[in-house]
């Protein structure tokens, strides 16, 4: 029962643009929240391919990126009946419980099954996910955390996080401690939403300004990038929040570029892809993130600027079309349980 009721937990492990965005809006908000609080730095952390600029601030959740799936993936252990259940790792704060349930350390790889439960209310629901967390542990590494089933009779969340140390080195066993800040609930999904942009009359000689990235996901690591200049809104996207400010090519490459209003406050995120006529989807090479603060109210707003390898004679046979998620409910509390992490091996 045990084996069967864990192997559900992989079996929903996979790398998604949204979930790489998810990520990215969490270590942002991590970030700005420790430096707010005056936390000390008591170890650095590597980030892989996005928040460059935040690696000073965050001293807790790095980001993951695809070879990090596939070494989660190549790790899953094939008989889950290995698990080492947890007694007595419980926290309660704001009238929700957090209990870390079981763990499972395999060389570099470490997974770790907890539940949330709300006590007292509906807070919590299938969409629920955590977007401020970390891990107090010595060694640099990577982490991921996914929702994997909700009970609504129990009103209790359980989510499945993954630490892979940096370098591939070998998990010692040691204490961890598990720090949970803030969750999101009731997100709202805009799946497959056409965005009405005429993109085959674009110029080829856009107007730019080199920024900062705040992320990147890509293949390489990046300080810095040309963007397109944002101007005001191009069409009516079907999320609140969310506008789209500029799009064009630079360097023979299209660029997209979309703003997030209040994204630390609200967790809005999502992408844009296109559709040829062939009905395949088309998804961007690159993405850039960073930040701008503009008008006389100080108004901050996150960029997202989606590059695709599309030539502009084919846009003509492209439709474009946008994948966003929003977030209606935020708590806020601090949650923090203990407990070992040992190699079995």
């Amino acid at each position: 029962m045990f084996r069967t009721a864990y192997k559900h937990l992989y079996d929903q492990l996979s790398p998604d643009h949204v979930l790489l965005l998810q990520t990215i809006t969490a270590a942002k908000q991590s970030a700005v929240k420790s430096v707010k609080r005056g936390l000390s730095l008591s170890k650095p952390v590597v980030v892989i391919a996005v928040i460059c600029l935040l690696l000073l601030a965050t001293p807790v959740l790095a980001i993951t990126i695809k070879a990090f799936y596939q070494l989660t993936i190549n790790n899953v252990p094939s008989d889950t009946s290995s698990f080492t259940h947890i007694s007595s790792a419980t926290d309660e704060d704001n009238g929700i419980r957090l209990e870390v349930q079981s763990v499972y350390v395999a060389d570099s790889v470490a997974q770790i099954v907890f539940s949330l439960q709300d006590l007292t209310g509906n807070r919590l629901d299938a969409t629920s996910s955590i977007s401020d967390y970390f891990l107090d542990w010595p060694v640099e590494y990577l982490s991921t955390c996914q929702l994997v089933d909700y009970d609504p009779i129990d009103k209790k969340a359980t989510f499945l996080l993954t630490m892979s140390q940096w370098e591939q080195q070998k998990i010692a066993d040691g204490e961890i401690t598990l720090t949970i800040r803030q969750l999101l609930s009731q997100q709202t999904v805009y799946e497959h939403r056409p965005i009405d942009i005429v993109c085959s009359t674009l110029p080829l000689d856009s107007e730019t300004q080199v920024v900062a990235l705040s992320g990147f996901i890509g293949e390489e690591h990046k300080m810095q990038e040309t963007v397109l200049l944002p101007g005001e809104p191009k069409a009516p996207l079907p999320v609140k929040n969310i506008e789209f400010t500029a799009l064009g090519y630079i360097d023979g490459q299209l660029h997209l570029q979309t703003a997030v209003a209040s994204n630390l406050a609200n967790s809005n995120h999502g992408y844009v892809y296109f559709i040829d006529s062939a009905g395949n989807i088309i998804n961007y090479n690159e993405c850039y993130i960073f930040e701008l603060t503009s008008g006389e109210a100080g108004i901050h707003k996150d960029y997202y600027e989606f590059v695709f390898d599309i030539e502009p004679e084919e846009l003509d046979s492209y439709s474009l079309y946008g994948y966003f998620i929003t977030t209606e409910t935020i708590i806020n509390g601090d949650w923090q349980v203990s407990f070992l992490l040992e190699d079995d091996d």
